[in-house]
Parts: structure tokens; C-alpha cells; sequence
């Protein structure tokens, strides 16, 4: 028998400081949220400033902070494919003062990069969709190319002399070429670039026929009549060019590829801490001051619980895994 369990009283007083020790522990979470936020908040974009994703983040930087009552600062960390800024997230401290917007290749990543230092969903967590970013097929306004039917056709006449450009390799404008390229069974070949400005100023200069294109960066050049868009390749018409058919409409049923970016957090993120960031991305994205705006650049804002973000990823990083191996895209990355 230790000298403890000689005194009944000694037992009582430790028993009941570790009880106080526990409630202490199990409260903190509480504790901390009841204070969140006290200080600013960080928004990581995987890009320059300027593009899509960084846009719609000091769209939401304004209208979160109000919400939340705090100051949030968009941290831009361009290069790598996002890698840099996805693993600046992951490795953040889950305490609610560093968030994250990801596009497409958040997941893309997943495949094309199988030896990333870290899992793109278990290592996060989720918060909501964002934007459904439409993705464009154009050609230059002089071209011969008038339809999806005429580039297959122009493609399967002379393989493998067409080429059509995107703002880099692995990006959703990518994937999209390469589904079409399997689907249609044609030769295009990919000519990647450092962003959607360099591509587009390659298009209009006649030096590549094609580009593949989100519909931000293409809409003033539309607008002024210097190229012209045959196709989207997302699932629906884009709600601004209402007249432009969809590659499955055009004869490739089941057939899809846009770009998508989602709000996330670290890994451990408190449930309720969590839900405040939930409830304020909500409240912005249903905003007419941002909803219009999104609009205007022809992205569709969206939401969705956390669940339903996770189970997105899951799936999106799977059907890309599918698509990945029917174009052959890993063969040609060695």
C-alpha cells in the first residue's frame, strides 16, 4: 500500500486537481473560440496578384473581416503549382488565423505530384466551395476555326500540328485539352505558359491557333472582338455567354472540365472556430457586393458544408486520376 492510498484526503485533493486539470484541457478549444478572433487573418492564394483566385479572395478579405470583426490579409504565394502555398497552409498552427483559397490544381497536384510532403485531404480542413471558374475554347476572330466540329476536323486532317495553349501544365485548361483530345481521338498538342496573359498574347499574335482559356482573363478580349470562343468545357453554359454550347452538348456527352476553387484550413481546426469561418464566408459569398462582382468576371459563386467540400476532393481527385491515365498525361510529365 503506497503512503496515497494511507490518506483518503490526499487521494481526494489530487483526484480532484486532475479533474480541474481536465476541464481546463477540455474548455480550451471553447476558451479560444470565445476570443476569435483577436488578431488578423491570413488568406494564402497560390498565385500573383491579379488572377482569378487572387481577386476573389480581397473580394472576400473585405466582406469575411467585416463579418468577423478583424483584418484579413491575402498572402500571395505564386510558383510550383500551388505546392509552396499548400504545404504554408498545412504546416500553419489550426488556430483560425491562416485560411486558404485553392483552385483546381490543389487536387490536380495530387496526381501529377504523387510524391508530395503532404495528403491533400487529410491534412486539411475543409471549409467550403467558392467559385466554379467557366473554362473557354478560343481561336483568334480570323480564324477558320468556327466550331468544335471544325478543330476536330482541322486536327484529325493534319495531326499533331495544332496546338493549343494554357497557363501551364497540370492546370485544369490542361486536363480539359487533354479529355478532349482522348475523347474526340485527335492529335492537339499542349503548348504550355506561364499564366493566361502570356498565352492570350500568343493567340492574338497568331504564334498558337488555339487556347483553352477561364473566361476572366478571356472576357475583355471577347468583348473587343479579337477572339472568339467555340466551346465551354464546363459542365453548364457560362451564365454570360449564354449562346456558347458545352463540349458535351456539341457531341461529346458526359463529357467535363472547368476550374474550381475552395476555402480550406489546417488540419485540427476547433469544430466552432471552424463554423465562424463557415458562417462568414456565407454571409460574403451571398453578398451582392461580391456576388456581382463575381459575375461580372464570369465566375459563379457557390458554397457548401465542409462534408461535402471533403467528399468533392475525394471524388475530383479521383475522376482527375481517371482522366490523367486515359490521356496518358504521366507518360508525357516523364
Amino acid at each position: 500500500m503506497t503512503a496515497i492510498s494511507k490518506c483518503p484526503r490526499a487521494v481526494s485533493v489530487i483526484s480532484g486537481a486532475l479533474i480541474a486539470i481536465c476541464a481546463l484541457l477540455t474548455s480550451g478549444s471553447s476558451l479560444r473560440a470565445e476570443n476569435w478572433p483577436a488578431r488578423p487573418i491570413k488568406i494564402i492564394v497560390p498565385f500573383a496578384p491579379g488572377g482569378a483566385v487572387d481577386i476573389v479572395a480581397r473580394l472576400l478579405q473585405d466582406e469575411m473581416g467585416k463579418t468577423l470583426g478583424t483584418t484579413m490579409i491575402v498572402e500571395n504565394r505564386a510558383g510550383g503549382a500551388g505546392v509552396p502555398a499548400s504545404e504554408a497552409l498545412i504546416h500553419a498552427a489550426p488556430d483560425g488565423y491562416t485560411i486558404a483559397i485553392m483552385s483546381s490544381n490543389y487536387a490536380s497536384n495530387a496526381i501529377m505530384q504523387p510524391n508530395l510532403p503532404y495528403d491533400t485531404i487529410k491534412d486539411i480542413t475543409p471549409i467550403s466551395m467558392v467559385v466554379i471558374n467557366t473554362v473557354l475554347i478560343l481561336v483568334p476572330a480570323d480564324s477558320s476555326i468556327h466550331s468544335l466540329a471544325d478543330l476536330v476536323a482541322q486536327a484529325k486532317a493534319k495531326p499533331g500540328t495544332i496546338g493549343y495553349a494554357t497557363p501551364g501544365f497540370g492546370t485544369a485548361m490542361n486536363f480539359a485539352g487533354e479529355l478532349l483530345r482522348s475523347r474526340a481521338n485527335i492529335n492537339i498538342v499542349h503548348v504550355p505558359y506561364r499564366g493566361a496573359g502570356p498565352a492570350l498574347n500568343d493567340l492574338l499574335g497568331h504564334q498558337v491557333p488555339v487556347a483553352i482559356m477561364g473566361i476572366g482573363p478571356a472576357m475583355p478580349f471577347i468583348a473587343a472582338g479579337n477572339v472568339f470562343h467555340i466551346t465551354t468545357t464546363t459542365e453548364k453554359r457560362s451564365k454570360n455567354l449564354p449562346n456558347v454550347p458545352t463540349v458535351a452538348e456539341a457531341g461529346y456527352p458526359g463529357y467535363r472540365f472547368g476550374e474550381w476553387f475552395a476555402m480550406i484550413a489546417p488540419k485540427g481546426l476547433p469544430p466552432d472556430v471552424a463554423a465562424k469561418i463557415h458562417a462568414a464566408f456565407l454571409k460574403a459569398i451571398k453578398s451582392e457586393a461580391v456576388t456581382s462582382k463575381l459575375e461580372k468576371l464570369g465566375l459563379e459563386p457557390t458554397s457548401s458544408t465542409p462534408e461535402e467540400l471533403r467528399k468533392f476532393l475525394v471524388s475530383e481527385t479521383e475522376r482527375i486520376r481517371q482522366i490523367a491515365v486515359e490521356a496518358k498525361m504521366l507518360e508525357k510529365k516523364k
